[in-house]
């Protein structure tokens, strides 16, 4: 899968990025029932930090249609109590990777004889994370944000003290409407 999504991040036909499409879903029909719906069950609260709406940017910014996607998860996956999406301007981003990436072993295989590792860092940064791609994906997670009510966006330019602050704030929030509508599912059975 790896070695598809590398050569994906380049030049991508619809077919392949149907087929990368299809990976996902089997893969995540796979953890939705082995997983996350008997959490679920069991009254568990679900962490995931990737759910189907990477897919759905992804895949929608190679050309597939980001509402069939949505559907096609939609057709087995839960639907999220809150999705935090972090947001920030795609340059901004891009110079905060180069900025403070700390692992040497994802750029490590993409040094060139005698080349800096902020060079390969760069240069990797261009060939995985096309800024052209980059601004396509937010626009589908902005869509999603503007349209779905359980999407929460944080700003993610500012410090992370405020940051982890509106996260805690947005989790709590989600967490007692969720005890709201289990008192009143009890009050109905009674």
């Amino acid at each position: 899968l790896l070695q598809v999504l590398n050569k994906q991040r380049q030049q991508v036909s619809p077919d392949q990025a149907l087929e990368v499409m299809e990976l996902f879903i089997h893969d995540r029909m796979d953890d939705v029932e082995q997983n996350i719906r008997p959490a679920l069950e069991r009254g568990n609260v679900v962490l995931l930090d990737r759910y189907y709406f990477s897919t759905i940017a992804y895949q929608g910014a190679h050309g597939l249609d980001p509402e069939m996607i949505r559907q096609r998860n939609e057709h087995f996956a839960p639907l999220p109590d809150l999705v935090l999406y972090f947001a920030m301007p795609v340059e901004a981003a891009l110079a905060r990777i180069e900025r403070d990436y700390q692992a040497p072993d994802l750029f490590d295989q993409y040094y060139e004889a005698g080349e800096s590792r902020p060079t390969a860092i760069s240069r990797s940064i261009k060939v995985f994370e096309r800024r052209d791609f980059l601004r396509r994906v937010k626009g589908i997670y902005d869509d999603l944000a503007r349209r779905l009510p359980y999407f929460h966006t944080v700003d993610a330019t500012r410090d992370e003290q405020t940051i982890a602050r509106e996260v805690l704030q947005a989790i709590d929030q989600c967490m007692m409407g969720r005890q709201k509508a289990e008192g009143k599912r009890h009050k109905a059975k009674s």
